[in-house]
């Protein structure tokens, strides 16, 4: 949760906890009800939205703070999940 900025892959977090990765995936996947690498691209679109929602960041600004760098990539990923573009869900907010 604290570090959904940062550049995590399943590897890192399995290092981490000292556990296999496909068991961490496996107990994680049991406990939340979503995958490792779900959870995490769940939370950055949920912090984008907030920084859409409150903030005047320009939306490249807004993919680098909710740990999606690349602006293409944050457009697509946040309407896969939305189902709108930053853009328009921000106009939503003004």
């Amino acid at each position: 949760n604290k570090n959904y900025a940062s550049e995590i892959s399943l590897d890192t977090l399995s290092a981490e906890c000292g556990i296999n990765k496909f068991t961490l995936s496996r107990d994680f996947s049991s406990f939340t009800g979503t995958s490792p690498i779900q959870f995490l691209k769940n939370k950055r679109i949920d912090v984008a939205k907030g920084f859409l929602q409150k903030s005047t960041l320009s939306i490249r600004d807004v993919g680098i703070a909710a740990g999606i760098p690349d602006t293409t990539n944050f457009i697509r990923t946040f309407k896969k999940h939305t189902g709108t573009t930053p853009l328009k869900y921000r106009n939503r907010f003004l």
